[in-house]
């Protein structure tokens, strides 16, 4: 499988996505995976690293490293913070600058670095082999591609046509009725997550689409969007009030009031059903009861590839990502002011789980009269992250 991987060091997924978006607020690439040795990584199309690369390791203020497996090829690249590329990308045919590359990232194994790019293993074991010299996280690359579902998209099969293809992804696009369209992963690209195609509707260029998406995969959920906002919904473990909340964002970016009382229904979360019997009920009553819900990413995909009057957008090359600000001293202002207001909401989390863990050793062994003003304080830790989150919408939205 080829892929391209974004990875930054000594920050978080939150902050790194900020980042993006605040260059380049239509971007429609992966969702950031956090690891426990301060790197996170982003899922992405070569020509979109390349572009945030440099103005990325500007924004947060450290390393930035670009690693593309594509065929028999491995590459990988340095941006560090100053937006001057440092070295790559190198592929291994260049000893000397693969040896730079390492000891620029903090003085890592770089004799082992270049001694892994350089070998004749498949690329994707040289990209694991290259990671473990330097001291970066390789993701499991396989959890990407084992979620399964779809989406449906209110408008018409042309109008969803012409947002596809996404980020290098193909999809089938099965039209229900005149004004309504089930999208389907064709399994190209690096993810089957139908979020990836979500993206394309809800954050690229032009009208946001009213979406739906459906995954019955390895984390089952049902969200629903018309604009750069999810609201989310957990299909193995629904909460009532998320039922009724997922019920009403339906019935309005449907357009259909009567569907609220049926969607909560579909989603009743005190059925003992499973996630994908639940994807199915919800599934009958947007029309499109036929869909087999729980199957494979494959299997959808021959499905979806057999239905009259579909059509197979074919993938394509990742397109370069679309700029709003070249230098990222632009944006650094609001970078600054997001980051730390969710350090703020952060921290105010911590400290409220902390008078949780008080209120029980006050209750349990005393002095109870603490229980009192602790409760308080929580209330306002919880208001505080409350307000905070409001202050937080996606930058695309604000734009």
């Amino acid at each position: 499988m080829d892929y391209t991987l974004l990875q930054a060091h000594n920050t978080t997924p939150g902050d790194v996505e900020d980042a993006i978006r605040l260059l380049a607020p239509h971007w429609a690439g992966g969702t950031a995976v956090d690891h426990s040795d301060f790197w996170v990584t982003v899922p992405t199309t070569e020509t979109a690293a390349r572009a945030l690369a440099p103005r990325l390791a500007s924004l947060i203020g450290d390393d930035v490293v670009t690693t593309t497996v594509a065929g028999d090829e491995c590459r990988m690249a340095l941006d560090r913070p100053g937006g001057d590329r440092t070295v790559g990308p190198v592929d291994g045919r260049d000893t000397g600058a693969a040896t730079e590359l390492a000891g620029a990232l903090r003085g890592r194994k770089a004799e082992e670095f270049a001694a892994a790019l350089a070998t004749d293993l498949p690329a994707a074991e040289r990209h694991r082999s290259a990671a473990r010299a330097l001291g970066l996280p390789v993701p499991d690359l396989s959890g990407l591609r084992q979620h399964a579902g779809l989406l449906v998209v209110w408008a018409a099969a042309g109008t969803v046509r012409s947002r596809l293809p996404v980020d290098g992804h193909g999809a089938h696009v099965v039209p229900l009725g005149s004004n309504a369209c089930l999208v389907v992963p064709d399994g190209s690209g690096w993810s089957t997550d139908p979020r990836t195609h979500g993206r394309a509707f809800t954050r690229t260029a032009g009208t946001p689409l009213p979406v739906v998406g459906i995954d019955w995969g390895t984390n089952p959920a049902m969200w629903v969007s018309s604009g750069p906002e999810d609201s989310t919904l957990d299909l193995a473990a629904p909460s009532r009030g998320q039922v009724a909340a997922a019920a009403a964002a339906v019935a309005r970016v449907a357009g259909r009031p009567e569907l609220e009382t049926k969607v909560a229904a579909a989603l009743d979360p005190a059925a003992d059903v499973s996630a994908g019997r639940r994807a199915a009920d919800l599934l009958g009553v947007l029309g499109a009861g036929d869909v087999p819900a729980g199957a494979s990413a494959g299997d959808l995909a021959s499905w979806a590839a057999e239905r009259d009057g579909g059509t197979h957008v074919a993938a394509q090359p990742g397109r370069a990502v679309a700029l709003r600000h070249d230098d990222p001293a632009a944006v650094a202002p609001a970078f600054r002011q997001r980051r730390n207001l969710r350090r703020v909401r952060n921290a105010a989390g911590i400290l409220e789980l902390v008078g949780w863990v008080g209120i029980v050793i006050f209750v349990t062994q005393g002095p109870i009269v603490w229980a009192a003003p602790t409760i308080v304080a929580i209330g306002l830790l919880e208001l505080l992250r409350r307000y905070l989150k409001r202050r937080l919408p996606p930058p695309e939205s604000r734009r």
